[in-house]
């Protein structure tokens, strides 16, 4: 017989705001760029085949109105020592439309390590892309892709890496959206973008917590390599 496999349907909202490096000039920079997307998921694993197929429809704002600029100038004020930024040269207000599909595929796995390959395409704004990486996951985890109302443990804790190569055909954080002009926009991309991301992972019952560092190749001809960190918190219903 032919699995259907297990669908989950889930929320999401996603803001995410870039800035340029003060320490060069403005022709070596990017944009001050932010976008605020919701967005409706809906994944389907396949443990048999070790496999899932991800699909994703996000909607919301490019530009001032996404709150890039309010969020960062608030906690510069909350923080002593932490200067306002103005954000004058930012990437105009646009709508956000994006659809996103992800088929993973379990590469090996072994007591207390998995392998998994993937594919992944946007369409729209902020990103128009395709994608292939692995991820990794070292420690003591439950199987990526086993339903979730069957784990046998509460806990996990793991180390983990996934690196990932984009072809990237277009980027509104660079080069703002598809109805709005834009002043404050890169002509020079690099259509070739390489990231890393690394950390560690935790979990308990249904609360996971993740907290690393992303890498990423330079975006444009004149760019830099950038790196920060981030965590992430889920909640699974």
């Amino acid at each position: 017989p032919i699995s259907r496999g297990t669908t989950y349907n889930s929320l999401t909202l996603t803001q995410d705001f870039f800035t340029p490096d003060f320490k060069v000039n403005e022709f070596a920079s990017r944009p001050f760029a932010s976008y605020l997307l919701m967005g409706m998921k809906q994944q389907t694993l396949l443990p048999e085949k070790g496999m899932s197929l991800t699909s994703e429809l996000q909607l919301g704002l490019i530009g001032k109105n996404s709150g890039g600029e309010a969020i960062q100038n608030g906690s510069h004020k909350v923080f002593p020592g932490a200067d306002t930024v103005s954000w004058a040269n930012q990437i105009r207000n646009d709508l956000g439309f994006n659809y996103r599909m992800l088929l993973e595929k379990q590469a090996l796995s072994i007591d207390h390590m998995q392998i998994i390959v993937y594919g992944e395409g946007q369409l729209g704004t902020p990103f128009t892309q395709f994608s292939a990486g692995t991820r990794i996951k070292i420690g003591w985890f439950e199987d990526y892709f086993k339903p979730r109302g069957s784990y046998s443990s509460k806990w996990q804790l793991y180390l983990f890496n996934e690196v990932k190569g984009s072809f990237v055909l277009h980027n509104s954080t660079l080069q703002g959206g598809f109805v709005s002009e834009n002043p404050y926009i890169r002509c020079d991309m690099t259509p070739i973008v390489l990231r890393m991301e690394t950390g560690l992972g935790f979990a308990y019952n249904k609360v996971f917590v993740e907290i690393g560092q992303n890498m990423m190749s330079p975006e444009f001809e004149l760019g830099e390599a950038h790196r920060w960190g981030f965590l992430t918190i889920k909640y699974r219903f």
